[in-house]
């Protein structure tokens, strides 16, 4: 059989116990229970936003795309092949025959356009279906001039949950 010896302080014979109370027990659960309860409402904040650069990164890819196709474009219906300059900033808008992107020919068909995001090739519209793109061409004088030779390109895309995203360009006449 085992004896054990017992502890004793020297006054009174008193034993000192070891380990926690009972109130100090009570006081590390509240504390660990709060610092738990702050730590998870951040990360329940960061992960419900965690998506919000994806959607972004695709509406500049999109934008973007639109934009360097309506730039790629002559300046003007009456632009001579190859350049030059045609005078004033017109907004003449579609002709006939222009009812789809891959018909446009000048920068101002893209006037007006309005449309659910796609490629001009399609190849990944199932990705943008959720998008949707508004462009506005106007005469922009970009010299400071008393003549107009430059139109303002804005592309507006709009995604999921009305994120906007914003993008423009100057169409110089050259």
């Amino acid at each position: 059989m085992r004896e054990y010896a017992s502890h004793s302080s020297g006054r009174g014979g008193r034993q000192h116990s070891r380990g926690f109370s009972l109130i100090e027990s009570v006081i590390t659960i509240v504390v660990l229970g709060v610092a738990l309860t702050a730590v998870g409402r951040g990360l329940y904040n960061r992960i419900g936003h965690s998506s919000d650069t994806l959607w972004e990164v695709r509406a500049l890819q999109l934008g973007q795309s639109y934009l360097d196709d309506a730039l790629s474009l002559a300046y003007q219906e009456n632009s001579p092949t190859g350049g030059g300059a045609v005078g004033n900033c017109v907004i003449g808008g579609r002709e006939n025959g222009e009812n789809n992107r891959s018909r446009y020919d000048d920068v101002d068909d893209y006037n007006g356009l309005s449309e659910q995001g796609s490629f001009l090739d399609n190849s990944v519209q199932t990705d943008y279906s959720q998008y949707q793109v508004s462009i506005t061409v106007s005469c922009a004088n970009a010299t400071g001039g008393a003549s107009v030779s430059s139109k303002l390109v804005q592309v507006q895309v709009t995604g999921p949950a009305g994120l906007q995203v914003r993008l423009a360009a100057v169409r110089g006449d050259f």
